[in-house]
C-alpha cells in the first residue's frame, strides 16, 4: 500500500466515484495511516469547502461515514477526529442546493443515531447545521426517528424541547489558551534588535564561504576562526528561537480558527432551535385556533330532541387526530422508501431486517384504535357467525360480490350498475351437502383501505373472522386490482393460501437469547435475528427454527396476530374477455372464473368453497347398534377440530361430563381407540361417545405447538424398561389388547404389554416426559407341525402380519442353526421362531434342541455373549449376520475351532451366490441353499466349501444340457490336484493385482502408553491371468530374510533385515505349495481365477501406529465438563490419510455440548452418547484438535450413574501398512501359453485400517 501525503490523498480524492467498492478501497486506504488522522481530518475538510458540485461533496459525506463506522472500534480517535469538521463541513453543504446532497445528509444522520455513533447532543449540532438550508427536510428527520409511545391527542401544541446548554467552560479555555499565546508573543525573537545588529557585524568571510581563498596568514585564518567560534552558538540560538515562534504563530493561527468555528456553531445552534421554536408556536397557534373553532360550532344541546343522535367524537375533532393518523402514515412511507432505495446485498441485509421490523410495528399502531380501549363500530358490520363455516367476499366495487350473493342464496343485496352499492355487511346461507355455510357480502375496498380509507378497516375486520376469503376479481382488470388487493390485505396481518411458519419462540424472565434450527437457513441468520429481536424490546428468549424461513415470516411470529386464510381467486364478467385469457386464467392455482349474468361455472365455484372449507363429518352411535349414515345426522366439523368442539356441536354442557370416547377412523393408530378431549378429529369416519364411571384422562399438550409429542417419539429418542413376560393365558379379546390365536399356537398366545418410557433429557417434546408405551411380549410354547407350516406358507405368501406387531416392526430375528462335525445337522430358518427351511442328515439332536436354543439365547433376558453355550447335553455354537442366526449344535467333543470356520464359509459361500443374507434373500434363494447344504456337507462332514469350485456346476441360471466332455472336465477339476482353476482359462491382456489390508488394534492408557497392540493383515489377490500359471510371491518376512542372509553373506542382504517384519502366526490360501514354504520358505502357487484371499497373518512387533490420540477430560462443576481431545497423524507428510472418524464418550447425564474443532465436522449424538469427529482427509505430520464443553444434568435417574470414562476409540483409513509389511517380488511363469513374467501387469497397493483403536480418558 502506498505512503501517506498530502498531494496523495488530493489526488484520491479527486478520483473518488460513488461506487461503493471505490468509497471502501479509499476508506481503507485512510483508515491504514489512522497515525496521520489529523492531516486526514483538514486535508477532507478543505477539499469540502471548495467543492461547489453537490454530487461531489455527497461523495465526500459517504467516505466520511464509511471512515467513521469502520474506524469506530478499532480505531475510535479516528471518528472523534472527524466529528470536530463534521459542523463546518455539514454547515458548508447546506448552502449547495440539490436534493440529492440533502438526502445524503439526511440518510447518515439517521444511520449514526440508529448506531449510536456519536451521542444526542453531537447530532443535535450537526441537526442544526442542516437546519439552516432545510428545516423541513429537519422535521422529517425527526418524525422518522423519534416514535411517540403514547400517541397524543394534539401532537402540534407540544413544547419544544429546551435548547442544550451553552458550553462557557470550553470558549473561556479556548480564549485562555488566545491570550496565552498572545503573551508569547509579546517579545518575538524576530524583533531583537540585539542579536540581530550583532550577527550583523560579524566579518562578511564568515556568511561567504567562497571568500576564504583571499586569506593570506595564518593570523587571518586564526582571527576567522575566533570570530567563527563565537558566532556560532549565537546564531544556532537566534534560528532556534526564530523556529519556535514559528511553531507559536501557528498554534495562535489554530486557536483562532478553533474559537471561531465554537463561536459560529453556538450561534447557529441558537438561531436553528428560535426557529423551530416559532414554527411550532404558529403551528400551536392554528391548532388552537381551530379547536377554539369547533367549540364556537357545537350545537347547543339543550335544544336537541331526546332522541337525536350526538354527534361522535371524530366528527368534533376531525383535524386533530387526522394529524395523528397522518404521523403515522409519513413514517410509514418513510420507512418504505428507505427499503426501496436501500440495495439489497450481503452488507445490507441486516439494516433492511430492522426496517421490515419498524415498518411491522407502525402498521399495527395503524391498526389499533387512536383513543380508548376500543375504536367505534360501523354500523351493520357486527354479524353474528353462524352455520358451520364462514366465507366472506372481499373485493373492488362494483365487481359482482352482491349478485353472487343473490345467486348463491336466497338473501336480496342491492343491485346496481354504480360503485359502493352495498354500504352494510350482508350476510347470506348456502346449504350445500348437508352444512349451512355463511356467506358475507361486504362493502367494496378502495386502495388504501389498511390506512382506513372508506370503510377498509371495518371491512378487513370482518374478514379477518372468515374461513375462506373469495376475492371477487374483475376477469377484464385483474391485473390491477388482485395486486392491490393483495397488499392492501397483507398490510393488516392477513396471509392468504400460507401456513404458519415452523418458527418456535418462546420469552422468558433471563438467560439471554438461544438461537437454534434443524434445518440451513438461507434468508436469515443469527445476527438478523437478534437484531430484530433488540428492535422489539425482547432480549430473553428461546428460537427454535425448523424450516427455511424468510425475515417476514419471523416478524409474522413475533407479532403473534397474523391470520392464514385460505383464499379463492373468483374471476367475474368472464363473458367480456377472449377464451384464451379465460383458459389462461383457469389453469392458474386457486383461481376460479364464473359469470353471475350468465350463471357460468357456479356449480364448480361450490364445489372449490367446499374443499377450501375442508369440513368432514363425524357420526355418531349408541352402543349396542349400528350408527346411522344418514346425510342429515352427521355432525359437520373443521379439520383439526377436537373431541370438544364435538361435545359443543352436541349440546353444550355435554364437555363438562366427558369422560372418554371411543373413535373408529383412519387416523387413529387402533381402531377402535379411547380418546380424551383434546385428540383431533382430522380425518375420523365414525366415533361412539360414551359417558361412565371411568376417571378423566387429562392431556397436557397443547394441540398447536411446533413440539411433537413425547409418546410420539420414535425409539432412538426415548428408554424404556424391559417387559415383563406374562405367564398366564389370558382372554384375547380385542379390547383387552391382545391379538387372536394362530396357526399351531396353544396355551400361551403373543401378548401385549404397557412399559414405561420416558424421553431422552436432551430431547425436546410436549406433553408427559415419562408415559406408557404398548410392546408385543412374546411367549414360544409347543407347536403343531403340520397347521404352524402350513399357517406359516399362507402368511409367507399373502404377507400377512402374524403377530398383529404393526409398526413395532418383527423384534425378535431370524434364526438359523446347523449341526457339528460327525454329529446331527439341522439347518433351520426361522421367521419369529417358525421353521421354514428344514434340511435334517442325522437322527442324534432332535428339533427340541432347536426351542431350546430360541429360547434360551435369542429371547433371554440377559444378552448371551458367548458364542458357544450348553443347554443339556447339547452345545451350539453360533454366529450372527447381520439380523440373522448361524448355529451348529453337537453333542461330541468336536473341534470348535474346525466348527466355526465351517460357518464362516457356509456364510462366504452365501454372500458370493446372492449377496448380504437377509430374511429376503434366504427366502428367494431357498432352493439354492438347500443345493449349496447338499454339496458342502454330507452326513455332517464338510466336503467342498470354495465358492469357485461351486459356481461351475451350481448356478442360478436356467437348466441346460451339459456335454459328456464338460462333466469330465468338472469331475476332474473337482477331484484333482488343483480343484480351485479350471483349465482353458484365457484373459486378452494377463493382469495381477495385490491388496495388503491391516487392520490395527491398539488399547492405550492415559499416560500414552501402549497397553496392547497388534495387527491382523491379509493380502488380497484379483488374477487375471491365462492357463495354468506359476506363481512366486516374496514377503519382507524375518525368517525369509535371515535365511537368504546365511546364504548370501553380502552387505544387500544385511541391510534388508533392518526393515524386517517378525509375524507372529501366518496362514495361506490352499493353492499354497506348504511344503516349498516349510523348507524353501519360498510362496509357491497356482492362482485361482478371480479374487481369493492369498494369506492371513498377525504381528504384534515393530507397529507403526498411525494416529496418536491425547484425551483431556476436566470436570469444572457437576453441571459442566470440558473435553479436548489432540489428534496427531504420525506418518510421513507425503501421505494423505482418510475417511477419519473420532468417537469421543460422553456422561450418560449429558444434555448438550458445545463443540470447536479445528479441522472436520464434530456432532452430539444424543442417543449414543458420544461425539462423532469426523475428517475427510489428514495429511502426514499433521496435529488437529477439539475442544467440547458439555453441560450435565443434575437431577435425574442418569445423572446419579456413575460415569466408567469409556475409550476414545479412532476409524481410518491409511495408505500405507503399519506392520511394515512389503512384497519384495511377485514372479508369474506359464509354459503352455509361452508368456514369461514381463508380458503381466501387476498392481500391488497398501491400505491400513482401524480395528478397535483406543485410548483410555
Amino acid at each position: 500500500m502506498s505512503g501517506f501525503s498530502e498531494t496523495a490523498m488530493r489526488e484520491r480524492l479527486s478520483k473518488l466515484r460513488p461506487q461503493q467498492d471505490c468509497i471502501n478501497t479509499l476508506s481503507l486506504w485512510l483508515m491504514h495511516h489512522h497515525r496521520h488522522t489529523d492531516d486526514i481530518v483538514q486535508i477532507w475538510l478543505k477539499e469540502v469547502r471548495k467543492e461547489t458540485n453537490s454530487s461531489q461533496i455527497v461523495n465526500l459525506i459517504y467516505i466520511a461515514n464509511d471512515v467513521i463506522q469502520n474506524s469506530r472500534k478499532k480505531n475510535p480517535e479516528m471518528a472523534a477526529k472527524f466529528y470536530t469538521v463534521l459542523e463546518p463541513a455539514f454547515r458548508h453543504a447546506a448552502k449547495i442546493s440539490g436534493p440529492e446532497l440533502d438526502k445524503a445528509m439526511i440518510k447518515t444522520l439517521n444511520v449514526w443515531r440508529d448506531r449510536q455513533i456519536y451521542s444526542e447532543d453531537q447530532l443535535a449540532l450537526l441537526d442544526a447545521a442542516i437546519k439552516r438550508r432545510k428545516p423541513s427536510a429537519v422535521g422529517n428527520l425527526h418524525s422518522h426517528v423519534h416514535t411517540p409511545n403514547v400517541p397524543e391527542l394534539f401532537p402540534s401544541s407540544t413544547a419544544p424541547a429546551p435548547p442544550p446548554e451553552y458550553d462557557s467552560e470550553a470558549v473561556t479555555a479556548n480564549v485562555t489558551d488566545v491570550l496565552e499565546s498572545l503573551r508569547k508573543l509579546d517579545y518575538p525573537p524576530s524583533a531583537d534588535a540585539d542579536v540581530r545588529h550583532k550577527i550583523a557585524s560579524y566579518s562578511e568571510m564568515i556568511a561567504t564561504p567562497h571568500s576564504l581563498d583571499t586569506i593570506r596568514s595564518s593570523a587571518e585564518a586564526k582571527k576567522l576562526l575566533t570570530e567563527i567560534d563565537e558566532a556560532e552558538p549565537l546564531v544556532k540560538d537566534y534560528c532556534q528561537r526564530l523556529a519556535d515562534e514559528m511553531l507559536e504563530r501557528r498554534n495562535l493561527q489554530k486557536l483562532f480558527d478553533d474559537m471561531i468555528v465554537n463561536v459560529r456553531a453556538t450561534v447557529d445552534l441558537h438561531e436553528g432551535l428560535l426557529k423551530e421554536v416559532r414554527r411550532k408556536e404558529e403551528r400551536a397557534k392554528g391548532d388552537l385556533a381551530e379547536v377554539r373553532k369547533a367549540f364556537d360550532s357545537l350545537p347547543d344541546l339543550s335544544e336537541v330532541t331526546e332522541d337525536a343522535p350526538l354527534p361522535s367524537l371524530e366528527n368534533l375533532f376531525w383535524k386533530p387526530i387526522s394529524v395523528l393518523v397522518m404521523g403515522i402514515l409519513e413514517k410509514i412511507a418513510e420507512v418504505e422508501r428507505e427499503i426501496a432505495r436501500t440495495q439489497k446485498n450481503k452488507a445490507t441485509e441486516y439494516h433492511l431486517g430492522l426496517l421490515k421490523a419498524k415498518l411491522a410495528k407502525f402498521r399495527q399502531q395503524l391498526l389499533e384504535p387512536a383513543g380508548g380501549k376500543g375504536g367505534a363500530k360501523g354500523d351493520g358490520f357486527d354479524v353474528m357467525k353462524s352455520g358451520d363455516a364462514r366465507v366472506a367476499m372481499v373485493g373492488f366495487p362494483s365487481v359482482g360480490k352482491s349478485t353472487l350473493l343473490s345467486t348463491m342464496t336466497n338473501t336480496h343485496s342491492e343491485v346496481a350498475g354504480y360503485e359502493f352499492t352495498t354500504l352494510t355487511c350482508i350476510p347470506g346461507v348456502i346449504s350445500y351437502q348437508g352444512a349451512n355455510i355463511q356467506l358475507l357480502d361486504l362493502p367494496g375496498i378502495i386502495e388504501g383501505a389498511s390506512q382506513g380509507k372508506g370503510r377498509g378497516r371495518q371491512v378487513i375486520a370482518v374478514a379477518k373472522t372468515a374461513d375462506v376469503i373469495l376475492m371477487m376479481l374483475d376477469a377484464g382488470k385483474s391485473d390491477q386490482q388482485r395486486p392491490l388487493l393483495e397488499r392492501e390485505l397483507e398490510a393488516v396481518g392477513i396471509r392468504l393460501n400460507k401456513r404458519p411458519p415452523h418458527i418456535y419462540v418462546k420469552q422468558k424472565k433471563m438467560g439471554g437469547i438461544k438461537f437454534t434450527h434443524t434445518v440451513p437457513l438461507t434468508h436469515c441468520n443469527e445476527k438478523m435475528i437478534m437484531t430484530i429481536l433488540h428492535e422489539y424490546k425482547i432480549f430473553n428468549a428461546d428460537v427454535v427454527f425448523r424450516e427455511d424461513a424468510t425475515v417476514d415470516e419471523f416478524i409474522d411470529v413475533i407479532q403473534g396476530n397474523r391470520v392464514y386464510l385460505s383464499c379463492l381467486y373468483v374471476y367475474n364478467k368472464i363473458d367480456q374477455i377472449s377464451i384464451e385469457e379465460v383458459d389462461r386464467l383457469a389453469r392458474l392455482p386457486h383461481h376460479v372464473v364464473i359469470s353471475c349474468e350468465m350463471n357460468l361455472n357456479m356449480d364448480y365455484l361450490l364445489e372449490k368453497i367446499w374443499e377450501y372449507l375442508a369440513l368432514i363429518r363425524i357420526y355418531t352411535k349408541k352402543p349396542g347398534n349400528a350408527p346411522d349414515l344418514g346425510p342429515e345426522d352427521g355432525i359437520i366439523l373443521r379439520a383439526g377440530s377436537t373431541v370438544e368442539h364435538c361435545c359443543h356441536a352436541l349440546h353444550r354442557t355435554l364437555a363438562s361430563q366427558f369422560r372418554y370416547a371411543i373413535v373408529w377412523g383412519t387416523s387413529t393408530k387402533f381402531s377402535p381407540q379411547r380418546v380424551v378431549l383434546s385428540v383431533s378429529k382430522a380425518a375420523m369416519d365414525r366415533e361412539r361417545l360414551g359417558i361412565d364411571s371411568c376417571s378423566q384422562e387429562m392431556d397436557d399438550a397443547y394441540p398447536m405447538g411446533p413440539l411433537v409429542p413425547c409418546s410420539f417419539l420414535p425409539e432412538e429418542f426415548i428408554e424404556c424398561n424391559v417387559p415383563e413376560l406374562a405367564s398366564a393365558p389370558h382372554n384375547d379379546t380385542p379390547d383387552a389388547g391382545y391379538c387372536t390365536r394362530f396357526g399351531g399356537q396353544r396355551a400361551e398366545d403373543v401378548e401385549w404389554t404397557w412399559v414405561a418410557c420416558r424421553a431422552l433429557p436432551c430431547i425436546e417434546c410436549r406433553g408427559r416426559r415419562t408415559f406408557f408405551k404398548k410392546t408385543p411380549c412374546i411367549k414360544y410354547t409347543g407347536h403343531h407341525f403340520l397347521s404352524t407350516l402350513l399357517y406359516s406358507v399362507f402368511l409367507g405368501v399373502v404377507a400377512v402380519d402374524r403377530f398383529c406387531l404393526g409398526y413395532s416392526a418383527i423384534a425378535v430375528g431370524k434364526l438359523m442353526t446347523l449341526g457339528g462335525l460327525g454329529v446331527w445337522w439341522i439347518i433351520d430358518i426361522f421367521l419369529l421362531g417358525e421353521v421354514l427351511i428344514c434340511r435334517i442328515f442325522r437322527d442324534d439332536v432332535n428339533r427340541e434342541a432347536v426351542n431350546a436354543f430360541r429360547v434360551s439365547v435369542i429371547h433371554a433376558r440377559q444378552q448371551v455373549r458367548s458364542p458357544v453355550v450348553l443347554i443339556g447335553r447339547t452345545s451350539f455354537l453360533y454366529r450372527r449376520c447381520g439380523t440373522v442366526w448361524m448355529a451348529a449344535a453337537t453333542r461330541l467333543d468336536s473341534n470348535a475351532a474346525a466348527i466355526f470356520e465351517v460357518l464362516h464359509r457356509l456364510a462366504t459361500t452365501m454372500t458370493e451366490y446372492f449377496g448380504k443374507i437377509t430374511e429376503d434373500s434366504i427366502r428367494s434363494n431357498f432352493v439354492l441353499i438347500y443345493e449349496l447344504l447338499d454339496e458342502l456337507i454330507d452326513f455332517g462332514y464338510p466336503q467342498l466349501t470354495d465358492a469357485t469350485v461351486l459356481k461351475t456346476y451350481i448356478t442360478q441360471a436356467g437348466v441346460r444340457g451339459v456335454t459328456k466332455e464338460e462333466q469330465q472336465q468338472i469331475t476332474s477339476q473337482v477331484t484333482g490336484q488343483i480343484s480351485w482353476r479350471r483349465e482353458g482359462i484365457k484373459y486378452r491382456r494377463n493382469e495381477l493385482f495385490i491388496d495388503v489390508v491391516e487392520c490395527v488394534n491398539l488399547l492405550m492408557n492415559q499416560k500414552g502408553q501402549v497397553l496392547s497392540v497388534n495387527v491382523a493383515g491379509k493380502v488380497m489377490m484379483k488374477c487375471f491371468l491365462s492357463g495354468m500359471p506359476e506363481c512366486k510371491f516374496g514377503i519382507n518376512d524375518k525368517v525369509t530374510l535371515q535365511q537368504s542372509s546365511s546364504r548370501n553373506q553380502t552387505d544387500d542382504a544385511t541391510k534388508a533385515t533392518r526393515t524386517v517384519v517378525a509375524i507372529d502366526d501366518i496362514q495361506f490360501h490352499q493353492c499354497v505349495r506348504l511344503g516349498k514354504f516349510e523348507s524353501e520358505r519360498a510362496i509357491s502357487f497356482v492362482p485361482p481365477d478371480g479374487t481369493c484371499e492369498l494369506i492371513k497373518y498377525r504381528t504384534t512387533q515393530d507397529i507403526k501406529l498411525p494416529f496418536h490420540v491425547i484425551p483431556l477430560v476436566r470436570e469444572v462443576s457437576k453441571s459442566k465438563l470440558e473435553l479436548k481431545v489432540v489428534l496427531k497423524a504420525e506418518y510421513k507428510q507425503n501421505l494423505v490419510g482418510q475417511k477419519i472418524e473420532v468417537r469421543i464418550p460422553t456422561p450418560p447425564n449429558t444434555c448438550g455440548a458445545t463443540l470447536l474443532c479445528m479441522k472436520g465436522k464434530a456432532k452430539y449424538k444424543a442417543g449414543e452418547n458420544a461425539i462423532v469427529w469426523k475428517i475427510k482427509r489428514l495429511a502426514g505430520g499433521k496435529k488437529v484438535q477439539i475442544s467440547a464443553d458439555v453441560d450435565l444434568l443434575t437431577i435425574g435417574i442418569q445423572a446419579s450413574k456413575r460415569w466408567d470414562r469409556p475409550p476414545v476409540s479412532v476409524n481410518f483409513e491409511v495408505p500405507f501398512a503399519p506392520s511394515g509389511f512389503k512384497v519384495r517380488y511377485l514372479k508369474v511363469f506359464e509354459s503352455k501359453l509361452n508368456y514369461s513374467d514381463h508380458d503381466v501387469i501387476k498392481w500391488v497397493r497398501y491400505m491400513g485400517r482401524s480395528g478397535l483403536y483406543e485410548t483410555r480418558c
